[in-house]
């Protein structure tokens, strides 16, 4: 896929698993109405693992930010090999549920840290804030 890409739409159904083979792509959520930066996925890692898994619309939006070559293995071919008990789909599902594993104990951290020095955090809730009232004024 060309830099610049939008591979998956967040509020849209998703296609399957990806497997990025190469390349760097931009996690981005919508908040308020805001698309910050989430995260960044390099080759290796899993993307649309959440939409495969719980059947619902996509979680995130995911931009190319350099070319990449991806790998995707389509949701009705991940639920067929499912049903027929295909060994490949217990090494798969491990990465799967490693993936989701690891982005939960990195959300986590990022709490913990909120908690543990919040006005360390202060100025970007103040700068969300203020985004999402359409005003740049400091909020004292």
């Amino acid at each position: 896929a060309d830099k610049g890409t939008v591979i998956i739409h967040e509020g849209r159904p998703g296609h399957g698993l990806f497997v990025c083979l190469e390349g760097t792509l931009t996690v981005r959520r919508q908040v308020f109405d805001r698309f910050p930066v989430f995260a960044n996925l390099h080759a290796g890692d899993l993307f649309g693992e959440i939409a495969l898994l719980t059947g619902e619309d996509s979680t995130a939006t995911l931009i190319t930010s350099t070319d990449c070559l991806l790998l995707l293995l389509p949701t009705k071919e991940i639920k067929k090999a499912m049903t027929e008990g295909d060994p490949i789909m217990f090494s798969l599902l491990r990465k799967v549920v490693s993936t989701i594993q690891e982005r939960t104990l990195t959300t986590i951290s990022r709490i913990v840290d909120v908690y543990d020095e919040p006005k360390k955090h202060i100025p970007l809730f103040e700068r969300m804030y203020r985004r999402s009232k359409g005003t740049a004024k400091s909020i004292d």
